[in-house]
């Protein structure tokens, strides 16, 4: 068998995040700001690997599919 240099997995650096800040660093102001820039980006990830966006409101949890369904959870 011979050997190869392949990489079947992803870089590492495909995963880098986009922060100037640390978290900790940030005011609270700033820190909402950040989270909330950060549900698109979140929400098209998940979707491009095929998984759900899942998360709560109003104490019921909602699942969110790519085709545009929405369940409504307890």
């Amino acid at each position: 068998m011979k050997a190869t240099t392949e990489n079947t997995v992803a870089p590492r650096e495909s995963y880098q995040g986009t922060m100037t800040k640390r978290i900790i660093d940030m005011t609270p102001e700033e820190r909402e700001a950040y989270y909330k820039a950060s549900i698109p980006v979140i929400r098209e990830r998940l979707f491009s690997i095929g998984q759900p966006l899942v998360y709560r409101k109003e104490g019921k949890i909602i699942v969110e599919h790519a085709d545009g369904r929405i369940e409504y959870g307890n």
